[in-house]
């Protein structure tokens, strides 16, 4: 592992709780499989597979509108360099929309997509390609805001998916697709957000109170309630039959 790496868990319990619970399930799936190929769909830094025993390789829209900059969005190629130095499980990086991928057919051990469908104009292309990658047996796991409790006020959002609009999304390409409730966050979540954007001299003043909800947050959170509408994060699982 890299300096980064080791840095990056030493400070887990102040990582966010959903990218956590992410690189949880996708350990759980992998297992013991050294060689196995994951394709990180939208993950500009890749945080939730820092430390996963396989083979990443991350595809990601090259950073070029204000709006991309303003939202965090996007790579530059200063960006991918720096990624490679960083990581020591990243093997391969492309700036290219997945919509259009050229990645060929049965590339995959498995996919995941955090927090991405959701800015995707074409979801049908999307799902389309998401099981075209897939070697036969694989999986993917995607998250995405809940439609039922969380508005849609991001000017890059396409849509907010409901439960059953996910699943019924899914489901037009796999025909084995889990979706459920997946992360609560609140204010303190909210209040934490830009502690490791530092988008402004004014966050880096904030940043131990930031710091503070954050770790308070992570420590409540399995403690919440468990009703669909204390959730604004969907989790999904879609596996390619063998």
């Amino acid at each position: 592992m890299t300096r980064y790496e080791r840095g990056y868990y030493s400070l887990e319990p102040l990582t966010e709780v959903h990218f956590r619970k992410v690189r949880r399930l996708l350990r759980q799936m992998i297992g013991n499989r050294p060689n196995f190929d994951l394709l990180d769909i939208g993950g500009r830094k890749s945080q939730y597979t820092i430390g996963l025993p396989c083979k990443v390789q991350v595809i990601e829209l090259p950073l070029k509108s204000e709006l991309q900059h303003r939202l965090s969005l996007g790579l530059t190629p200063e960006m991918v360099e720096e990624l490679y130095r960083h990581r020591s499980n990243i093997i391969d990086i492309r700036l290219e929309d997945f919509t259009r991928t050229t990645h060929p057919d049965c590339s995959f051990d498995g996919a995941v997509s955090v927090e991405v469908i959701e800015h995707v104009p074409d979801d049908v292309a999307f799902v389309y390609q998401l099981l075209r990658v897939l070697r036969p047996g694989g999986f993917a796991v995607l998250t995405t805001p809940n439609g039922e409790t969380v508005k849609n006020f991001n000017p890059d959002h396409q849509r907010h998916y409901t439960r059953q609009e996910l699943m019924r999304k899914l489901n037009e390409q796999f025909d084995e697709v889990d979706v459920f409730y997946g992360v609560r966050q609140g204010y303190l979540h909210r209040a934490s957000q830009p502690l490791w954007t530092s988008l402004s001299p004014r966050d880096l003043v904030t940043a131990p109170w930031r710091m503070a909800c954050l770790f308070l947050n992570n420590l409540l959170e399995p403690m919440r309630s468990d009703t669909p509408k204390g959730y604004d994060l969907l989790f999904a699982i879609a596996r390619k039959p063998l």
